[in-house]
């Protein structure tokens, strides 16, 4: 699956068919809008992961977590 956009022809194919079949199944008509969720998540997940995998131990980034926190809390209303 793609990440940098928008889903391939093929992998919208092949996740359709699976979420036909758990449909089908489970017999919930949703089962397609619930496998991209799903998967869309897993992928944030594994996104986050990635960047705090690569961040520095040595706490240089500390000061660059603590604006965006701040900030993030300023612009909620």
């Amino acid at each position: 699956m793609e990440t940098l956009g928008a889903v391939g022809e093929g992998a919208a194919t092949f996740f359709r068919d699976i979420s036909v079949g758990i449909a089908v199944a489970a017999g919930e008509p949703r089962s397609t809008q619930f496998l991209f969720q799903r998967l869309s998540i897993a992928i944030q997940r594994g996104n986050a992961a990635s960047v705090v995998g690569t961040a520095s131990t040595d706490g240089r980034l500390t000061m660059f977590f603590f604006i965006c926190d701040i900030e993030m809390y300023c612009f909620v209303s």
